[in-house]
């Protein structure tokens, strides 16, 4: 049946148990009026609806007189449903009738109408490494015929595999090792005075360990400027963080302070941080821009 009969059917079903039939004939009668399952039919597909819950409800109408009122509702309640979804797919078929001709004229335009094809580098590429996958079997054919040149080219590809990757290894330390350089100094280190920091510097420069004194000299200023509160005590900061800081919050109360850090600050990055070599003049400078910040003995 088509999907206006399939409506009329369960407008049938759902008026004579709505009547609320109390005679096991007339509840039999339906029942054998319902087939095991409806094929409807559509304009996309066919479909098979199922009448099991139906039948049961009818069936377990007719075995059980005293439940027989409730199961007669609830099957007249499960006909209402499936004829509400019937009427709203029927609707939604009414309010688009024309949605598959539409969707055949957008795909028959011409942006759809497009055929991949692949362009020179692809085709290079696919070429180059089925060129690739020739030799490497043409070599796996050769080696067969030589087992102990087989098993030797095997632990050369490994042990080569095996240094690539500590290689590699040794590549990502080294990055973690730079990375954390950039933290917070050791907690011993931390809670030193400006003046031990001084003293630390100048006695890394007498041993010739310019880099050292310079990164002292650094961490003086700092504790210099957060004992006398020009920047807050805020050492989970970087320094170039710690001086944009600097820079917004005092600009006019400390600007030869602030050129000063942020002159110390560029020096630390460029020897501390991205390795350049220190010299005893970047010693002498960094010393007198911590002077400039306050720090005099």
């Amino acid at each position: 049946m088509n999907l206006t009969s399939f409506q009329t059917e369960l407008r049938r079903i759902q008026r004579a148990l709505e009547a609320s039939p109390k005679d096991a004939e007339e509840i039999s009668a339906i029942e054998k009026s319902v087939p095991e399952h409806w094929d409807v039919e559509t304009p996309e597909h066919t479909y098979e609806v199922p009448s099991d819950p139906l039948r049961a409800r009818l069936d377990g109408a007719l075995q059980d007189p005293s439940q027989r009122a409730a199961d007669v509702q609830k099957a007249a309640e499960w006909t209402r449903e499936l004829a509400a979804e019937a009427d709203g797919y029927a609707a939604s078929g009414e309010q688009h009738p024309d949605s598959r001709a539409k969707l055949e004229r957008i795909l028959a335009a011409r942006e759809f109408d497009t055929e991949y094809k692949q362009s020179a580098w692809e085709r290079l590429e696919q070429q180059f490494w089925a060129w690739v996958g020739r030799m490497l079997s043409r070599l796996a054919a050769r080696m067969s015929r030589y087992p102990i040149a087989a098993r030797g080219l095997f632990w050369l590809l490994l042990i080569g595999a095996v240094v690539c990757v500590a290689m590699l290894v040794f590549r990502a330390w080294q990055r973690r090792a730079r990375v954390e350089e950039l933290n917070i100094p050791a907690t011993s280190k931390v809670t030193q005075t400006w003046q031990e920091w001084m003293r630390a510097a100048k006695l890394a420069a007498d041993s010739g360990s310019f880099r050292d004194a310079v990164h002292s000299l650094y961490w003086a200023g700092i504790v210099c400027l957060e004992e006398s509160r020009v920047i807050p005590c805020e050492r989970w900061r970087t320094p170039r963080e710690r001086m944009r800081r600097m820079a917004s919050d005092r600009v006019h109360e400390a600007a030869k302070q602030r050129d000063a850090l942020q002159a110390l600050t560029a020096r630390l990055e460029r020897i501390w941080y991205a390795g350049a070599p220190a010299t005893q003049q970047d010693f002498l400078e960094s010393l007198g821009l911590v002077e400039e910040l306050g720090c005099r003995q």
